[in-house]
């Protein structure tokens, strides 16, 4: 690597940096001159030798201080009914150390309360070792109820960064409420009265719900006699009947059918009586008694002239909108008509359901006549939306409101609405189901 022979002199030396590792020094003698006249032998020039050198450190690297945070983003999830459901927060070094980095992580309540039991309090410390992975994960557990409440939050906290410096040192998970309130208010339960012709076989009493609709209600009904002159009796003018109404949840109308006898005796117009009776437990009766009037086809008193007058009515409101030689009038038979009468409490009328349209049969000539809706406090249900319908008022005599129900080109009557010129689809009397 390096040597030294100084002539003339009896010492030798070099100077020289190395590179770190085993190195050896041989001494060899030379000799010099004459050693009879002063010179020296190789013998004679060895003597004491001494090895010195200075170590020279090299640079050491920089020492990495890291910077430890917490995600800024916050961690949604919902509750769930039961059990804990894991909020997971990650945890990062921006650049590896050679040093053992740690950090203190705890959570804190805000409006969530671990003490009410809302979530899991946490708190540990965060180690992360040289070699390894520049995340580590947090977790916290959230607890599931059932209680219906507004969203709430936790925070995540850093602390005491030990060869670190915080950067982003706090988060929050929210806590999404996955709750629905439950309406336990009883469902309103009521029955329309109704006019049939002894020919058609069957009155249809229509029994409809309001209010909460979310489960599942049953009510039962019975037939009786009315007393006085104007009574049906039950075998020889209607058959009596008894039985069980179930809605379904999301159902607002049943019908009860009941079979009336025709027969060929000139008599006043009859009726009887269906009352409701021993709803469930999450519903209440509001209207109990429906009326059926039978009405006589061999009549020609003054009771089957009114009545003949008020379908003459209807038949205006309908040719006043429509033109007397329209194809699409209904004929001249009040059998045609399901006649529904409204009362002076809250009454509610049903032209359709989820599953369909009403009176609205393909080429048929039944409607319902409907006298006596205020449309400030009675309700009319319809199937589907507005654009289905079309309401026109009546002029002259023909005073009232014809609903058509509308099939692409086609237009099919399918209710007189007596009175109320001012209704209109967009009313909130008017309420649209499926």
């Amino acid at each position: 690597v390096a040597s030294s022979n100084p002539i003339g002199a009896l010492n030798a030396s070099f100077d020289i940096a190395l590179a770190a590792g085993q190195y050896f020094v041989e001494v060899s003698g030379t000799g010099e001159g004459d050693p009879a006249n002063g010179g020296y032998s190789d013998y004679g020039s060895l003597g004491q030798y001494t090895l010195t050198g200075t170590v020279v450190e090299a640079d050491e690297p920089p020492v990495v201080v890291p910077e430890v945070s917490i995600q800024s983003s916050a961690v949604t999830k919902a509750e769930g009914d039961s059990g804990t459901t894991a909020y997971e927060f990650t945890l990062s070094l921006d650049q590896a150390t050679d040093q053992v980095v740690s950090v203190d992580v705890a959570t804190a309540d805000e409006s969530a309360i671990a003490s009410s039991g809302d979530y899991v309090a946490q708190g540990r410390t965060v180690t992360f070792n040289p070699g390894d992975s520049l995340t580590q994960t947090f977790t916290v557990l959230v607890n599931g109820d059932t209680t219906v409440e507004a969203n709430e939050t936790f925070a995540v906290n850093l602390a005491n960064a030990t060869n670190a410096t915080l950067g982003n040192a706090t988060t929050q998970g929210v806590i999404t409420n996955d709750d629905v309130a439950v309406d336990n208010s009883p469902a309103s339960i009521r029955i329309q009265d109704v006019m049939v012709s002894e020919t058609s076989g069957f009155a249809d009493v229509l029994v409809t719900r309001a209010g909460n609709l979310d489960s599942a209600v049953t009510v039962d009904y019975q037939t009786s006699n009315k007393r006085g002159k104007s009574a049906a009796q039950a075998g020889s003018d209607y058959q009596a009947g008894n039985g069980s109404l179930d809605f379904a949840a999301g159902e607002v109308s049943k019908t009860i059918s009941i079979a009336v006898t025709d027969d060929a005796v000139k008599e006043r117009d009859e009726k009887f009586f269906v009352d409701l009776l021993n709803p469930s437990a999450n519903a209440e009766i509001v209207d109990a008694r429906g009326v059926v009037t039978i009405l006589d086809d061999e009549n020609t008193n003054k009771v089957g002239r009114d009545r003949s007058r008020k379908y003459d009515r209807a038949l205006a409101t309908v040719r006043s909108i429509l033109g007397a030689e329209s194809d699409r009038l209904i004929g001249s038979n009040p059998a045609d008509v399901t006649w529904q009468r409204g009362s002076r409490s809250e009454d509610t009328f049903v032209l359709g359901d989820d599953s369909g349209v009403f009176f609205a049969e393909d080429g048929g000539s039944d409607f319902a006549l409907i006298n006596g809706f205020n449309r400030k406090f009675d309700s009319l249900y319809l199937h589907g939306n507005e654009e289905d319908y079309r309401l026109v008022t009546g002029s002259g005599s023909g005073r009232g409101k014809a609903l058509f129900h509308l099939d692409g080109a086609e237009e099919e009557l399918i209710a007189v609405i007596k009175g109320n010129r001012k209704l209109t689809l967009s009313d909130s009397a008017i309420q649209f189901l499926g």
